[in-house]
C-alpha cells in the first residue's frame, strides 16, 4: 500500500537506465494520472488520488508491464 509516494524504475536487459511512460487508472478503466519518465528510478507523486485500487502500466518502446497499486 501507498499513500504519497511511490517510486518506479524501469531497465533494460543490459541494466541501461530507459525512457518510459507509467499509466494509472482506476477500477473502472479510467486514466487518472500519465507521467514520462526519464531517469532510471523516480518517485511519483499519488497523494492526489482518492483511497483505492489502481492498475499501473508501465510502457517502454518495446515491453510493458502492470502491476496494482493500492492506495491507502
Amino acid at each position: 500500500p501507498a499513500d504519497r509516494i511511490i517510486f518506479i524504475e524501469a531497465r533494460t536487459g543490459e541494466s541501461q537506465t530507459i525512457n518510459s511512460e507509467l499509466k494509472v487508472t482506476n477500477i473502472f478503466g479510467q486514466e487518472v494520472l500519465n507521467v514520462e519518465l526519464y531517469e532510471g528510478k523516480q518517485s511519483v507523486d499519488v497523494s492526489m488520488l482518492p483511497a483505492g485500487i489502481y492498475l499501473l502500466r508501465l510502457s517502454t518502446e518495446d515491453q510493458q508491464s502492470g502491476q496494482i497499486l493500492i492506495k491507502e
